[in-house]
Protein backbone atom coordinates (compact mmCIF):
# COMPACT_ATOMS: atom_id res chain seq x y z
CA UNK A 1 0.00 0.00 0.00
CA UNK A 2 1.40 3.40 -0.96
CA UNK A 3 1.80 6.38 1.36
CA UNK A 4 -1.04 8.20 -0.40
CA UNK A 5 -3.37 5.20 -0.04
CA UNK A 6 -2.62 5.00 3.68
CA UNK A 7 -3.04 8.77 4.06
CA UNK A 8 -6.49 8.57 2.44
CA UNK A 9 -7.85 6.28 5.15
CA UNK A 10 -9.86 7.88 7.95
CA UNK A 11 -8.00 5.74 10.52
CA UNK A 12 -4.39 5.41 9.48
CA UNK A 13 -2.03 5.42 12.51
CA UNK A 14 -0.04 8.39 11.23
CA UNK A 15 3.38 8.75 12.82
CA UNK A 16 5.15 12.14 12.86
CA UNK A 17 8.89 12.43 13.43
CA UNK A 18 10.94 15.53 14.19
CA UNK A 19 14.70 15.07 13.91
CA UNK A 20 17.62 17.41 14.31
CA UNK A 21 21.32 16.71 14.02
CA UNK A 22 23.86 17.29 16.76
CA UNK A 23 27.32 17.56 15.23
CA UNK A 24 30.43 15.82 16.53
CA UNK A 25 33.86 16.25 14.99
CA UNK A 26 35.33 13.12 13.42
CA UNK A 27 39.06 12.69 12.80
CA UNK A 28 39.11 9.03 11.78
CA UNK A 29 39.17 8.60 8.00
CA UNK A 30 40.47 6.02 5.57
CA UNK A 31 40.84 6.61 1.85
CA UNK A 32 38.28 4.57 -0.11
CA UNK A 33 39.12 5.70 -3.64
CA UNK A 34 39.84 8.80 -5.66
CA UNK A 35 38.55 11.72 -3.58
CA UNK A 36 36.39 9.46 -1.36
CA UNK A 37 37.08 8.78 2.32
CA UNK A 38 35.28 6.51 4.76
CA UNK A 39 34.78 5.99 8.49
CA UNK A 40 33.38 2.68 9.70
CA UNK A 41 31.22 2.91 12.82
CA UNK A 42 32.86 -0.26 14.22
CA UNK A 43 36.41 0.77 13.20
CA UNK A 44 36.69 -2.26 10.90
CA UNK A 45 38.69 -1.77 7.70
CA UNK A 46 39.47 -5.00 5.82
CA UNK A 47 42.15 -3.63 3.50
CA UNK A 48 44.10 -1.56 6.03
CA UNK A 49 46.84 -2.97 8.26
CA UNK A 50 45.98 -2.92 11.95
CA UNK A 51 49.09 -1.01 13.00
CA UNK A 52 48.04 1.90 10.80
CA UNK A 53 44.77 2.11 12.71
CA UNK A 54 46.09 1.75 16.24
CA UNK A 55 44.43 4.94 17.40
CA UNK A 56 41.08 4.32 15.67
CA UNK A 57 38.07 3.60 17.90
CA UNK A 58 34.47 2.51 17.17
CA UNK A 59 32.19 5.50 16.66
CA UNK A 60 28.84 3.77 17.20
CA UNK A 61 26.86 6.36 15.26
CA UNK A 62 23.20 5.22 15.47
CA UNK A 63 22.17 7.26 12.43
CA UNK A 64 23.71 10.11 10.48
CA UNK A 65 21.56 12.83 8.98
CA UNK A 66 24.14 15.32 7.74
CA UNK A 67 27.85 16.07 7.38
CA UNK A 68 29.63 19.44 7.48
CA UNK A 69 33.05 20.35 6.15
CA UNK A 70 34.35 23.59 7.69
CA UNK A 71 30.72 24.35 8.72
CA UNK A 72 29.46 23.95 5.12
CA UNK A 73 26.74 21.32 4.64
CA UNK A 74 27.55 18.46 2.29
CA UNK A 75 24.68 17.18 0.21
CA UNK A 76 23.37 13.67 0.84
CA UNK A 77 23.88 11.23 -2.03
CA UNK A 78 21.54 8.29 -2.49
CA UNK A 79 24.29 5.83 -3.52
CA UNK A 80 28.03 5.43 -3.09
CA UNK A 81 28.46 5.92 -6.84
CA UNK A 82 26.56 9.20 -6.66
CA UNK A 83 28.83 10.31 -3.82
CA UNK A 84 31.92 9.28 -5.79
CA UNK A 85 30.76 11.31 -8.80
CA UNK A 86 29.91 14.49 -6.85
CA UNK A 87 32.19 16.64 -4.75
CA UNK A 88 30.82 18.10 -1.49
CA UNK A 89 28.61 15.06 -0.87
CA UNK A 90 28.28 12.17 1.58
CA UNK A 91 26.68 8.73 1.70
CA UNK A 92 25.85 6.64 4.78
CA UNK A 93 24.92 2.98 4.32
CA UNK A 94 24.20 2.35 8.01
CA UNK A 95 27.74 1.18 8.80
CA UNK A 96 30.08 3.17 6.59
CA UNK A 97 30.06 6.94 6.17
CA UNK A 98 31.63 8.08 2.90
CA UNK A 99 32.54 11.71 2.19
CA UNK A 100 33.71 13.38 -1.02
CA UNK A 101 34.98 16.85 -0.19
CA UNK A 102 35.44 19.81 -2.52
CA UNK A 103 38.36 19.25 -4.95
CA UNK A 104 38.62 15.71 -3.61
CA UNK A 105 40.46 17.05 -0.54
CA UNK A 106 41.50 14.88 2.36
CA UNK A 107 39.27 15.36 5.42
CA UNK A 108 42.48 15.69 7.48
CA UNK A 109 42.99 19.22 6.13
CA UNK A 110 39.43 20.27 7.00
CA UNK A 111 37.20 20.16 10.05
CA UNK A 112 34.62 17.49 9.25
CA UNK A 113 31.65 17.19 11.61
CA UNK A 114 29.10 14.40 11.57
CA UNK A 115 25.47 15.21 12.29
CA UNK A 116 24.17 12.48 14.61
CA UNK A 117 20.39 12.16 14.49
CA UNK A 118 18.43 13.10 17.62
CA UNK A 119 14.83 12.16 16.87
CA UNK A 120 11.51 12.67 18.64
CA UNK A 121 7.93 11.48 18.26
CA UNK A 122 4.72 11.53 20.25
CA UNK A 123 4.48 7.78 20.79
CA UNK A 124 8.11 6.86 21.46
CA UNK A 125 8.93 4.14 18.93
CA UNK A 126 11.50 2.74 16.52
CA UNK A 127 10.14 2.64 12.96
CA UNK A 128 10.45 -0.63 11.09
CA UNK A 129 14.03 -0.95 9.82
CA UNK A 130 15.26 2.28 11.47
CA UNK A 131 18.52 2.61 13.40
CA UNK A 132 17.18 5.33 15.72
CA UNK A 133 14.62 5.26 18.51
CA UNK A 134 12.42 8.35 18.37
CA UNK A 135 11.86 9.32 21.98
CA UNK A 136 8.42 10.26 23.26
CA UNK A 137 9.08 13.96 23.76
CA UNK A 138 7.14 15.55 20.92
CA UNK A 139 4.30 17.66 22.31
CA UNK A 140 1.66 17.91 19.63
CA UNK A 141 3.20 17.95 16.16
CA UNK A 142 5.55 20.31 14.31
CA UNK A 143 3.91 23.18 12.46
CA UNK A 144 5.12 23.76 8.88
CA UNK A 145 3.96 26.44 6.48
CA UNK A 146 4.92 27.84 3.09
CA UNK A 147 3.49 30.83 1.23
CA UNK A 148 4.28 33.51 -1.28
CA UNK A 149 3.48 37.20 -1.35
CA UNK A 150 0.11 37.57 -3.14
CA UNK A 151 1.18 40.72 -4.98
CA UNK A 152 4.93 40.95 -5.30
CA UNK A 153 6.28 37.89 -7.09
CA UNK A 154 9.85 37.15 -6.08
CA UNK A 155 9.52 38.46 -2.53
CA UNK A 156 10.91 35.63 -0.43
CA UNK A 157 8.97 34.22 2.49
CA UNK A 158 11.04 31.56 4.21
CA UNK A 159 9.37 28.23 4.81
CA UNK A 160 9.61 26.90 8.33
CA UNK A 161 7.89 26.14 11.58
CA UNK A 162 8.56 24.89 15.07
CA UNK A 163 8.49 21.79 17.24
CA UNK A 164 7.82 21.64 20.99
CA UNK A 165 9.64 18.98 23.01
CA UNK A 166 8.75 17.79 26.52
CA UNK A 167 11.35 18.94 29.06
CA UNK A 168 9.41 18.22 32.24
CA UNK A 169 12.20 15.93 33.46
CA UNK A 170 14.93 18.45 32.70
CA UNK A 171 16.52 16.09 30.23
CA UNK A 172 16.90 18.83 27.62
CA UNK A 173 17.98 21.65 29.97
CA UNK A 174 21.48 21.77 28.46
CA UNK A 175 20.45 21.34 24.84
CA UNK A 176 21.46 24.90 24.01
CA UNK A 177 24.64 24.77 26.11
CA UNK A 178 26.28 21.41 25.47
CA UNK A 179 25.22 20.63 21.92
CA UNK A 180 25.92 22.21 18.57
CA UNK A 181 22.33 22.48 17.41
CA UNK A 182 22.17 25.94 15.87
CA UNK A 183 22.41 25.93 12.09
CA UNK A 184 22.34 22.14 11.91
CA UNK A 185 19.90 20.24 9.80
CA UNK A 186 16.31 19.68 10.95
CA UNK A 187 13.75 17.40 9.31
CA UNK A 188 10.07 16.51 9.61
CA UNK A 189 8.96 13.10 8.36
CA UNK A 190 5.65 11.27 8.32
CA UNK A 191 4.80 7.62 7.90
CA UNK A 192 2.57 4.92 9.34
CA UNK A 193 2.91 2.37 12.10
CA UNK A 194 3.13 -0.61 9.71
CA UNK A 195 5.39 1.13 7.18
CA UNK A 196 9.19 0.66 6.84
CA UNK A 197 11.23 3.73 7.71
CA UNK A 198 12.61 3.86 4.16
CA UNK A 199 9.08 4.59 2.94
CA UNK A 200 8.48 7.55 5.25
CA UNK A 201 7.95 10.82 3.39
CA UNK A 202 10.06 13.86 4.23
CA UNK A 203 7.90 16.99 4.42
CA UNK A 204 10.62 19.46 5.32
CA UNK A 205 14.40 19.79 5.37
CA UNK A 206 15.97 22.92 6.81
CA UNK A 207 18.10 24.09 9.71
CA UNK A 208 17.68 24.82 13.41
CA UNK A 209 17.12 28.56 13.78
CA UNK A 210 16.45 29.22 17.49
CA UNK A 211 15.94 27.32 20.75
CA UNK A 212 13.82 28.32 23.72
CA UNK A 213 14.25 26.24 26.88
CA UNK A 214 12.11 26.35 30.01
CA UNK A 215 11.09 23.97 32.79
CA UNK A 216 8.25 22.48 30.80
CA UNK A 217 9.43 22.35 27.20
CA UNK A 218 11.97 23.17 24.53
CA UNK A 219 10.73 24.96 21.43
CA UNK A 220 12.88 24.45 18.34
CA UNK A 221 12.19 26.79 15.43
CA UNK A 222 13.48 25.84 12.01
CA UNK A 223 13.80 27.54 8.63
CA UNK A 224 14.60 26.47 5.10
CA UNK A 225 18.19 26.73 3.97
CA UNK A 226 17.67 29.77 1.71
CA UNK A 227 17.89 31.89 4.87
CA UNK A 228 21.50 30.74 5.32
CA UNK A 229 22.63 32.36 2.04
CA UNK A 230 23.95 35.40 3.90
CA UNK A 231 27.48 35.68 2.51
CA UNK A 232 28.34 39.16 1.21
CA UNK A 233 29.05 38.99 -2.52
CA UNK A 234 29.88 41.04 -5.59
CA UNK A 235 28.36 39.78 -8.84
CA UNK A 236 28.06 40.90 -12.43
CA UNK A 237 26.56 39.56 -15.66
CA UNK A 238 25.21 40.95 -18.93
CA UNK A 239 21.93 39.79 -20.48
CA UNK A 240 22.08 36.43 -18.74
CA UNK A 241 19.11 34.16 -18.06
CA UNK A 242 17.92 34.97 -14.53
CA UNK A 243 18.21 31.38 -13.33
CA UNK A 244 21.66 30.96 -14.79
CA UNK A 245 22.67 34.05 -12.80
CA UNK A 246 21.45 32.35 -9.59
CA UNK A 247 23.37 29.20 -10.56
CA UNK A 248 26.55 31.27 -10.92
CA UNK A 249 26.04 32.96 -7.55
CA UNK A 250 25.59 29.63 -5.77
CA UNK A 251 28.54 28.02 -7.56
CA UNK A 252 30.98 30.92 -7.19
CA UNK A 253 30.18 31.69 -3.56
CA UNK A 254 28.96 28.40 -2.09
CA UNK A 255 30.58 25.84 -4.43
CA UNK A 256 27.16 24.41 -5.25
CA UNK A 257 27.24 22.77 -8.70
CA UNK A 258 24.20 22.67 -10.94
CA UNK A 259 23.04 19.04 -10.79
CA UNK A 260 20.23 16.89 -9.46
CA UNK A 261 21.74 16.55 -6.00
CA UNK A 262 21.37 20.26 -5.31
CA UNK A 263 18.51 21.27 -7.63
CA UNK A 264 15.05 20.02 -8.58
CA UNK A 265 16.09 19.89 -12.22
CA UNK A 266 12.60 19.49 -13.71
CA UNK A 267 11.21 22.59 -11.99
CA UNK A 268 14.41 24.55 -12.54
CA UNK A 269 14.63 23.82 -16.28
CA UNK A 270 10.94 24.61 -16.80
CA UNK A 271 11.39 27.98 -15.08
CA UNK A 272 14.60 28.66 -16.99
CA UNK A 273 12.71 28.32 -20.27
CA UNK A 274 10.36 31.13 -19.15
CA UNK A 275 12.85 33.44 -17.40
CA UNK A 276 13.88 36.91 -18.56
CA UNK A 277 17.52 38.01 -18.83
CA UNK A 278 19.16 40.18 -16.18
CA UNK A 279 22.09 42.59 -16.28
CA UNK A 280 24.02 43.16 -13.04
CA UNK A 281 27.16 45.17 -12.32
CA UNK A 282 27.44 45.39 -8.54
CA UNK A 283 29.94 47.85 -7.06
CA UNK A 284 28.98 47.26 -3.44
CA UNK A 285 28.66 43.96 -1.61
CA UNK A 286 25.23 42.63 -0.66
CA UNK A 287 24.04 39.39 0.91
CA UNK A 288 23.67 36.60 -1.63
CA UNK A 289 20.03 35.98 -0.72
CA UNK A 290 19.20 39.69 -1.22
CA UNK A 291 20.72 39.61 -4.71
CA UNK A 292 18.81 36.42 -5.51
CA UNK A 293 15.57 38.03 -4.34
CA UNK A 294 16.12 40.98 -6.68
CA UNK A 295 16.69 38.54 -9.53
CA UNK A 296 13.42 36.78 -8.64
CA UNK A 297 11.62 40.12 -8.58
CA UNK A 298 12.91 40.78 -12.11
CA UNK A 299 11.47 37.66 -13.71
CA UNK A 300 8.15 37.08 -11.93
CA UNK A 301 9.44 33.96 -10.19
CA UNK A 302 9.77 32.33 -6.79
CA UNK A 303 12.94 30.69 -5.43
CA UNK A 304 12.08 27.66 -3.28
CA UNK A 305 13.48 24.60 -1.58
CA UNK A 306 11.84 21.21 -1.97
CA UNK A 307 11.09 18.77 0.91
CA UNK A 308 14.53 17.15 0.69
CA UNK A 309 16.32 20.50 0.63
CA UNK A 310 17.08 20.95 -3.07
CA UNK A 311 16.73 24.36 -4.70
CA UNK A 312 13.73 24.87 -6.96
CA UNK A 313 12.19 27.72 -8.94
CA UNK A 314 8.76 28.46 -10.35
CA UNK A 315 7.59 30.98 -12.91
CA UNK A 316 3.82 30.87 -13.20
CA UNK A 317 1.85 31.52 -16.38
CA UNK A 318 -1.94 31.70 -16.39
CA UNK A 319 -2.05 29.12 -19.18
CA UNK A 320 0.00 26.55 -17.24
CA UNK A 321 -1.87 23.23 -16.95
CA UNK A 322 -3.33 21.93 -13.71
CA UNK A 323 -1.34 18.98 -12.37
CA UNK A 324 -3.70 17.97 -9.55
CA UNK A 325 -7.42 17.26 -9.19
CA UNK A 326 -9.33 17.62 -5.92
CA UNK A 327 -12.97 16.45 -5.88
CA UNK A 328 -15.43 18.13 -3.52
CA UNK A 329 -15.68 15.06 -1.27
CA UNK A 330 -12.00 15.51 -0.35
CA UNK A 331 -12.58 19.03 0.98
CA UNK A 332 -13.08 18.66 4.72
CA UNK A 333 -13.99 22.23 5.72
CA UNK A 334 -16.69 24.64 4.59
CA UNK A 335 -14.74 26.88 2.17
CA UNK A 336 -14.82 30.65 2.37
CA UNK A 337 -13.96 33.08 -0.45
CA UNK A 338 -12.14 36.41 -0.05
CA UNK A 339 -11.98 39.18 -2.66
CA UNK A 340 -9.26 41.79 -2.06
CA UNK A 341 -9.18 44.83 -4.39
CA UNK A 342 -5.87 45.97 -2.89
CA UNK A 343 -4.19 43.18 -4.86
CA UNK A 344 -5.28 44.65 -8.20
CA UNK A 345 -2.62 46.56 -10.17
CA UNK A 346 -3.93 49.06 -12.72
CA UNK A 347 -0.58 50.34 -14.05
CA UNK A 348 3.13 49.73 -13.57
CA UNK A 349 6.34 51.68 -13.30
CA UNK A 350 9.12 49.29 -14.31
CA UNK A 351 12.70 50.33 -13.50
CA UNK A 352 15.31 48.90 -15.90
CA UNK A 353 18.84 49.65 -17.18
CA UNK A 354 20.05 50.44 -13.69
CA UNK A 355 23.08 52.71 -13.44
CA UNK A 356 25.21 50.79 -10.95
CA UNK A 357 27.80 53.56 -10.60
CA UNK A 358 25.52 55.97 -8.73
CA UNK A 359 25.23 55.99 -4.96
CA UNK A 360 21.43 55.95 -5.09
CA UNK A 361 18.99 53.97 -7.20
CA UNK A 362 19.20 55.16 -10.81
CA UNK A 363 16.81 53.50 -13.26
CA UNK A 364 15.18 54.24 -16.56
CA UNK A 365 11.44 53.79 -16.06
CA UNK A 366 8.72 52.35 -18.27
CA UNK A 367 5.30 53.67 -17.24
CA UNK A 368 2.71 51.21 -18.57
CA UNK A 369 -0.84 52.58 -18.34
CA UNK A 370 -2.14 50.54 -21.27
CA UNK A 371 -4.77 48.71 -19.18
CA UNK A 372 -5.47 51.35 -16.56
CA UNK A 373 -8.78 52.59 -18.01
CA UNK A 374 -10.29 49.12 -18.51
CA UNK A 375 -9.25 47.92 -15.05
CA UNK A 376 -10.57 51.12 -13.46
CA UNK A 377 -13.90 50.65 -15.22
CA UNK A 378 -14.24 47.24 -13.54
CA UNK A 379 -12.99 48.02 -10.04
CA UNK A 380 -13.23 51.83 -9.64
CA UNK A 381 -9.73 52.10 -8.22
CA UNK A 382 -6.28 53.19 -9.34
CA UNK A 383 -3.27 51.27 -8.04
CA UNK A 384 0.10 51.86 -9.68
CA UNK A 385 3.01 49.75 -8.46
CA UNK A 386 6.73 50.35 -8.95
CA UNK A 387 9.08 47.44 -9.69
CA UNK A 388 12.81 48.25 -9.71
CA UNK A 389 14.40 45.38 -11.62
CA UNK A 390 17.67 44.05 -12.99
CA UNK A 391 16.28 43.96 -16.53
CA UNK A 392 18.61 45.40 -19.14
CA UNK A 393 16.33 46.83 -21.81
CA UNK A 394 12.89 48.28 -22.48
CA UNK A 395 11.71 45.21 -24.43
CA UNK A 396 12.12 42.96 -21.38
CA UNK A 397 10.65 45.69 -19.16
CA UNK A 398 7.53 45.68 -21.32
CA UNK A 399 7.32 41.87 -21.25
CA UNK A 400 7.61 42.01 -17.48
CA UNK A 401 4.87 44.63 -17.22
CA UNK A 402 2.60 42.55 -19.47
CA UNK A 403 3.04 39.56 -17.15
CA UNK A 404 2.24 41.62 -14.06
CA UNK A 405 -0.89 43.18 -15.52
CA UNK A 406 -2.12 39.85 -16.89
CA UNK A 407 -1.74 38.33 -13.45
CA UNK A 408 -2.84 41.23 -11.24
CA UNK A 409 -5.36 43.07 -13.42
CA UNK A 410 -8.27 40.95 -12.20
CA UNK A 411 -9.70 40.36 -8.73
CA UNK A 412 -9.78 36.62 -8.20
CA UNK A 413 -11.39 34.89 -5.27
CA UNK A 414 -9.04 33.37 -2.71
CA UNK A 415 -10.45 30.27 -1.04
CA UNK A 416 -9.24 28.32 1.98
CA UNK A 417 -9.65 24.56 1.78
CA UNK A 418 -8.59 21.67 4.01
CA UNK A 419 -7.83 18.30 2.41
CA UNK A 420 -6.33 14.92 3.40
CA UNK A 421 -2.58 14.51 3.75
CA UNK A 422 -2.49 12.52 0.50
CA UNK A 423 -2.14 15.86 -1.33
CA UNK A 424 1.23 16.50 0.37
CA UNK A 425 3.07 16.83 -2.97
CA UNK A 426 0.89 19.77 -4.11
CA UNK A 427 2.90 22.91 -3.49
CA UNK A 428 2.91 26.70 -3.66
CA UNK A 429 2.78 27.78 -7.30
CA UNK A 430 1.06 24.60 -8.52
CA UNK A 431 -2.25 24.61 -10.38
CA UNK A 432 -5.08 22.23 -9.51
CA UNK A 433 -8.60 21.63 -10.71
CA UNK A 434 -10.65 21.84 -7.52
CA UNK A 435 -14.37 21.23 -7.07
CA UNK A 436 -15.56 23.91 -4.62
CA UNK A 437 -19.21 23.75 -3.53
CA UNK A 438 -21.48 24.35 -0.57
CA UNK A 439 -22.18 21.39 1.69
CA UNK A 440 -25.61 20.77 0.14
CA UNK A 441 -25.52 22.62 -3.18
CA UNK A 442 -23.22 23.87 -5.92
CA UNK A 443 -21.11 27.05 -5.69
CA UNK A 444 -18.00 27.55 -7.83
CA UNK A 445 -18.09 24.04 -9.23
CA UNK A 446 -14.90 22.70 -10.83
CA UNK A 447 -12.34 25.51 -11.18
CA UNK A 448 -8.68 25.88 -12.04
CA UNK A 449 -6.85 27.20 -8.96
CA UNK A 450 -3.33 28.32 -8.07
CA UNK A 451 -1.84 27.42 -4.67
CA UNK A 452 -0.75 30.50 -2.69
CA UNK A 453 -0.23 29.01 0.76
CA UNK A 454 0.26 25.57 2.29
CA UNK A 455 0.02 24.64 5.98
CA UNK A 456 0.37 21.13 7.39
CA UNK A 457 -2.15 20.17 10.11
CA UNK A 458 -0.29 17.05 11.21
CA UNK A 459 -2.32 16.78 14.42
CA UNK A 460 -5.29 15.73 12.28
CA UNK A 461 -3.49 14.43 9.18
CA UNK A 462 -4.61 17.18 6.82
CA UNK A 463 -3.27 20.14 4.82
CA UNK A 464 -4.79 23.60 4.50
CA UNK A 465 -4.35 25.40 1.18
CA UNK A 466 -5.14 28.96 0.21
CA UNK A 467 -5.89 28.92 -3.52
CA UNK A 468 -6.71 31.58 -6.11
CA UNK A 469 -9.50 30.81 -8.59
CA UNK A 470 -9.00 31.30 -12.32
CA UNK A 471 -11.53 31.40 -15.14
CA UNK A 472 -15.09 30.13 -15.27
CA UNK A 473 -16.49 26.77 -14.27
CA UNK A 474 -14.77 23.92 -16.12
CA UNK A 475 -17.02 21.78 -18.27
CA UNK A 476 -16.44 19.05 -20.82
CA UNK A 477 -16.68 19.65 -24.53
CA UNK A 478 -19.19 17.61 -26.48
CA UNK A 479 -19.89 17.11 -30.18
CA UNK A 480 -23.12 18.13 -31.89
CA UNK A 481 -24.24 14.53 -31.37
CA UNK A 482 -23.76 14.84 -27.63
CA UNK A 483 -20.58 12.75 -27.47
CA UNK A 484 -17.65 13.76 -25.27
CA UNK A 485 -14.61 15.09 -27.13
CA UNK A 486 -11.13 13.74 -26.40
CA UNK A 487 -7.60 15.11 -26.82
CA UNK A 488 -4.86 13.32 -28.75
CA UNK A 489 -3.72 12.01 -25.34
CA UNK A 490 -7.12 10.32 -24.92
CA UNK A 491 -8.23 12.75 -22.20
CA UNK A 492 -11.57 14.52 -22.02
CA UNK A 493 -11.45 17.99 -23.59
CA UNK A 494 -12.31 20.75 -21.12
CA UNK A 495 -13.45 24.33 -21.49
CA UNK A 496 -13.33 27.16 -18.92
CA UNK A 497 -9.91 26.46 -17.38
Amino acid sequence: MTFQQRADKSVNNLRVIFAMDITVENEQWVNAGVGVWVVNTDALYENVEDELLSWFTPQSFPAIGSVLSDSIQLVEASTLLECSDNEASFYFDGTNLYVHLENGDSPYIHTVSVGVVFGYSREGFTPIGARTHYASRLLGVPSISKSRDPLYWGKLQFEGGSAELNNGDGGLDQLGEDNNAYGNQARVLVGFEDQPYTEYERLFTGFVDTLNVDERSVTVSFKDKRKQLTKNILYSCTDLNALEAIEEILLDNYEIPYNGLYYDMDLWEDAKSKALDVTIAMTKEEKAIDVIQKICESTFGIFLTDPIGRYAFKIIRKADPATYEIPEHDIINNPSATYDPSEVITSTLIGYERDWTTTGSAYTYLNDTSQEASIFDKYKTYNQRTFDTMLGNVVDAQRFSDQILEYSGTIRAKVDIEVPLKYYTMDVGDFAEIEINRSNSTWFGLRKCEVLRKVYNLDRGTISFTVKIYGSEISYRVTTDGEYRYTTSDELRKVGS
